[in-house]
């Protein structure tokens, strides 16, 4: 492919010069190596996006950053404070004996939602108290809890 001058006739046919009317359309382009090279950013750009997506931790993202820290604690079984929940959002707690409300408890806390969100059972109830998942979970530990050991009357 022959260069052509900057002063010449354009080769388009218009009549003006090259510089006037061709050849600001072909400065504007990228050539072919720097466009090979942003073809290429691509896969390594998705690469890197998936490799954060893929290692953020797995909470809602509804939820604040208070509620991400409490349920990163809450995950190794702890509430905020550094002690597990002691209550149970949405689970009647009271009719047990203080030694089945520490097996449910105890249970709840170490227990992980089958959810999906990555929070244990009593930590899903605090930060998401719509969790269709989670209630009957801890519904179910109080109910084997009462079945088990039955409180005198």
């Amino acid at each position: 492919m022959t260069q052509i001058e900057r002063n010449a006739a354009c080769p388009c046919g218009s009549g003006k010069k090259y510089k006037k009317c061709c050849a600001q359309g072909a400065r504007s382009t990228l050539s072919r190596k720097q466009l090979l090279v942003g073809i290429a950013a691509i896969p390594a750009i998705a690469l890197l996006a998936f490799l954060l997506i893929r290692s953020a931790p797995n909470s809602p993202r509804s939820a604040s950053a208070s509620q991400r820290a409490q349920g990163a604690a809450a995950t190794a079984g702890l509430g905020t404070s550094g002690t597990a929940y002691t209550e149970i959002p949405g689970v009647n707690l009271a009719s047990l004996t203080p030694e089945q409300r520490s097996k449910v408890l105890q249970e709840a806390n170490t227990k992980r939602c089958t959810c999906s969100c990555g929070y244990t059972v009593a930590a899903c109830r605090h930060l998401d108290t719509s969790c269709q998942t989670s209630l009957p979970l801890a519904q179910a530990m109080v109910q084997a809890v009462k079945g088990a050991n039955p409180p005198y009357r």
